[in-house]
């Protein structure tokens, strides 16, 4: 499940980053992976890259958010993951949902990719950090 991001089709003369690709497809077994460089590095390609290759035996799912500034509130942001994760729209979503959503979809691991999480407010932030103390390790 993708959700707000268009992974489509990778330009020819895109770089492959092998050894990156590597470490993200690892993404399942940790509770944080994060991709951190400056403007222009390719971060959001490479996401692009890895969502290209999801976990064959279906025992893992991706929820992208890809934010624009502005970014959406706490609600929001809740929200969009509520929905990526239920496939399905959301009237309302807080922390507490948003965690029964993900255990609900147990034993597949969910990976929550936020692409630009530098856009979120404090609240929003708080908000991730939230969800991310409450559930497992992969």
């Amino acid at each position: 499940m993708h959700h707000n991001v268009q992974v489509g089709d990778l330009d020819r003369l895109t770089v492959v980053r092998g050894r990156l690709l590597g470490r993200l497809a690892r993404r399942h077994d940790r509770r944080v992976t994060m991709v951190v460089a400056g403007a222009g590095f390719g971060k959001t390609t490479l996401v692009r890259q890895m969502l290209h290759d999801p976990v064959p035996d279906g025992s893992a799912t991706d929820i992208v958010v890809s934010l624009r500034a502005p970014a959406p509130d706490a609600v929001g942001f809740l929200q969009l993951l509520a929905e990526g994760v239920s496939g399905a729209p959301v009237a309302t979503a807080d922390t507490d949902r948003l965690v029964d959503l993900i255990w609900a979809r147990s034993p597949t691991h969910v990976v929550i990719v936020v692409d630009d999480v530098h856009l979120l407010d404090d609240e929003a932030s708080q908000a991730l950090h939230d969800v991310h103390d409450r559930l497992p390790l992969n």
